[in-house]
């Protein structure tokens, strides 16, 4: 389970320093449909768990609305320390929240 956690904190990095390089990414969860190609093409012989496809965008899209936090938000027990944190983590790095 931690090699799992370290992978998405891995992956969520790689993703804020490209967004801070203008470099296009996506994030590849569901690679279970080609698992076998990709594992091939790559050469490897450990697991594959994700995949993070960058370039450069051809496009720039409108950006899409926010969402409100209370639909995004469940207040219990110590939520608001959570928010606290969450707030300055997507202050810090200008992560935006879209609907």
């Amino acid at each position: 389970m931690a090699n799992m956690q370290s992978i998405g904190a891995s992956i969520q990095n790689m993703s804020v320093a490209a967004t801070d390089l203008n470099i296009g990414r996506l994030w590849i969860c569901d690679i279970f449909f080609t698992y076998e190609e990709c594992v091939d093409w790559i050469n490897i012989e450990s697991q594959l768990v994700a995949s993070m496809a960058f370039g450069y965008p051809d496009e720039n899209p409108h950006k899409r609305p926010m969402k409100n936090l209370d639909k995004v938000v469940t207040w219990r027990g110590y939520s608001f320390f959570i928010f606290i944190i969450c707030y300055n983590i997507i202050r810090i790095f200008n992560l935006k929240i879209y609907s």
